[in-house]
Formats: structure tokens, C-alpha cells, sequence
């Protein structure tokens, strides 16, 4: 049988409340969410998952969409007995997210969709068919890397001259987690995702977080994105690209917490 998803990160004590359920990007694993996740796990039991095709060396022999992405999230919460819980998705997470609150809205108590779309648009297939490229290429690591996260962080982030350096060599110092051919099919499911027509369904209170210097997931595509589901409000943090965990780390937490702790 083929093992498509490893499994999940679980920090923190189980809680009273609910657990919080991280959904990564395109092309991370449960790594991305860096400190962010160990301070969230101080208010709650914080699982970190890893989407299909993320930390094996094998590659996957079979295409796959969104909708199969968010199946998967279900048999991991059938897994660990997880009935409902609070879904946080970023990026390409947030629109598996999406999915989960629409066809299976019992086991979402909270959604929290972070730097997030109803659908990825032309330029989106520019941008990720650059990253192939570059990875085609075979650039040396930390080329790559930096290439890398002069699209995922804000203008903000690189006014912090040695922070920004630091992070790209320590990154780069980690080995790939995807195979490419793994990557590309995960580009795809993307690129074939589109929930424009279901957000009425979602009827689970939504935070949508965006950066307000995100170069990938637009701003006025998560705009679009909060005013199509009713329960949603959004947060702008203003110095912040399309990495808010790791960008602006104090924010990020503060804003998740105090939404989850509103009734």
C-alpha cells in the first residue's frame, strides 16, 4: 500500500477545549509553522499535520485534487479520535480547510484560513511553474532558498538584514522534503482547486488572516474569500507577507488565541 502521508506532530497536553489542527502550504510539512506551534500549544493541543506527498522518498504514482487532500485530513482525525476540532489552513492548507468546513462541517468547530484563496489564478501557475524550474535547474541550496523567500516573505521581513540571511542558511542547511515529481502534483491540485461556488456552505465562525504584503495569495483574494462566508471576519497584519507565523510570530498568536477563546 502506498504511504502517502506521514504522520501528524502532536504538541501539548490534551485539553478540555478543542484541538487545533494545522494544515501547512504547498510544499511544507509540519516543520513550517517553526515556534508559532509550540506557543499555540500552550492555550491548546496543537496537531501538525503533513499533506500528501510531504517527507517521503518515494514518489506518488497517482494524481490527486483538494478534495482528496481534505479526505486525508479526515482519516487522520478518525485516526487519533478526533471528532471535531479547530482547523487552521495556510496557503494551499487553507483550501483543503475550506473543503473540510463544507463537506464535512460537524467535525469543524473553528476555521482559520491564513494567507488563503478560493482558488489560485493565472499568475499562480506562473509563479509555481517558476519554482519548478528552479528546482529543475538543480540551483545550489541556498540560491534556491533565497529565490524561494522573495516570494513567500514581505518587504518587511528583509529590513532585518541578518535575520532574513540567517534564515535563508538554516533552511537551506535542511534537505528537501519533496521529491519533484511529488512537488508537481501537489502544484496541480492546487492549480485544479476552486471553491467559489460552496463558501455559503461553510457555516463554522471563520478568521481569515492576511499579509498585508503577500506577493502569492493576494490580499483581495482572501478579501473575496471572507466576504463569501458568512460567519468570517478578517484580520490584516500589516507587516506581514505570506508568512504570518514566522513574520510577525507575536500577532499571529495573539489573534488565533483570542478567537478561539470568543464564544
Amino acid at each position: 500500500m502506498e504511504i502517502s502521508c506521514l504522520p501528524p506532530e502532536i504538541l501539548g497536553k490534551e485539553h478540555t477545549d478543542f484541538p487545533l489542527l494545522l494544515i501547512p502550504g504547498l510544499g511544507a510539512d509540519s516543520k513550517v509553522w517553526a515556534s508559532a506551534k509550540m506557543q499555540l500549544a500552550q492555550y491548546h493541543q496543537v496537531i501538525a499535520l503533513n499533506n500528501r506527498g510531504v517527507g517521503i522518498s518515494q514518489d506518488l504514482t497517482q494524481s490527486y485534487t483538494t478534495y482528496d487532500m481534505m479526505e486525508d485530513v479526515v482519516r487522520q482525525m478518525d485516526a487519533l479520535d478526533i471528532e471535531q476540532a479547530h482547523i487552521l489552513g495556510h496557503s494551499l492548507g487553507g483550501a483543503v480547510a475550506q473543503l473540510l468546513a463544507i463537506h464535512h462541517p460537524k467535525r469543524v468547530k473553528k476555521l482559520l484560513l491564513i494567507c488563503t484563496r478560493a482558488f489560485f489564478g493565472k499568475k499562480s501557475v506562473f509563479q509555481y511553474d517558476l519554482i519548478i524550474k528552479y528546482l529543475e535547474m538543480g540551483l545550489p541550496r541556498e540560491l534556491l532558498i533565497q529565490n524561494l523567500f522573495l516570494f513567500l516573505f514581505g518587504t518587511t521581513f528583509f529590513e532585518d538584514e541578518k535575520r532574513a540571511k540567517d534564515l535563508i542558511h538554516l533552511t537551506a542547511l535542511m534537505p528537501p522534503n519533496m521529491t519533484l515529481h511529488n512537488y508537481r502534483l501537489q502544484v496541480q491540485a492546487a492549480m485544479r482547486h476552486d471553491s467559489r461556488e460552496k463558501l455559503h456552505k461553510i457555516n463554522a465562525p471563520t478568521l481569515v488572516m492576511i499579509g498585508a504584503e503577500d506577493v502569492i495569495c493576494l490580499p483581495k483574494y482572501s478579501l473575496q474569500l471572507s466576504s463569501a462566508i458568512p460567519l468570517a471576519e478578517t484580520i490584516v497584519l500589516e507587516n506581514a507577507g505570506h508568512m504570518p507565523f514566522v513574520e510577525a510570530e507575536t500577532l499571529f498568536i495573539e489573534n488565533i488565541v483570542n478567537f478561539l477563546r470568543r464564544e
